[in-house]
């Protein structure tokens, strides 16, 4: 005899084409999808011996699909051209630094295929679980004042301009970014 489990009227059900994003919402997925070419990114390739990091950018996402990264020419890439591979796990990181409430985007995924023609493209496959963590402690606040750092000389004497420019943004805190 069979016998149907019961559901809780809170408890949902995916639809059969709708992935379970456990720890990922879909606040965290909209982010990810809106962010801009070009953004800052790390992948870090998981090899047996130790994980290679590597720079790259966001060149474009397709939203349940793939996600496109330029694909690096300078010797770090090519030490780690073995490893680049079809099916390789990998680590992505995008670092998205001009946002006020700058995150950090982290998902594990695979390496979908290696595209040249239209440009020296890295797909991998779209993520399974997204991972935010904030890049500042507070807000940047973003402003544009007139700044210059002066050199003190023998006292009583004036101060000499060693370099001038704009802040372009500042936190209740302050300090590194």
């Amino acid at each position: 005899m069979l016998r149907h489990k019961q559901t809780t009227p809170n408890m949902t059900i995916p639809k059969p084409r709708e992935r379970a994003l456990p720890h990922t919402t879909e606040i965290d997925l909209a982010y990810l999808n809106r962010i801009n070419c070009n953004t800052e990114a790390q992948l870090q390739i998981l090899t047996p011996l130790r994980p290679i990091r590597l720079k790259t950018r966001l060149i474009g996402i397709d939203p349940d699909n793939a996600i496109i990264l330029a694909l690096g020419q300078d010797k770090y890439w090519q030490a780690a051209q073995d490893y680049i591979t079809q099916g390789q796990g990998v680590v992505v990181r995008l670092i998205n630094s001009d946002d006020p409430e700058a995150n950090i985007l982290a998902f594990r995924s695979q390496i979908k295929t290696l595209l040249n023609n239209a440009g020296r493209w890295l797909v991998v496959n779209y993520l399974k679980e997204l991972q935010s963590v904030a890049l500042r402690q507070h807000c940047r606040i973003p402003v544009h004042l007139a700044a210059s750092i002066h050199e003190r000389q023998a006292e009583g004497h004036s101060t000499h301009v060693c370099s001038s420019g704009f802040l372009q943004d500042v936190s209740v805190k302050g300090g590194p970014t």
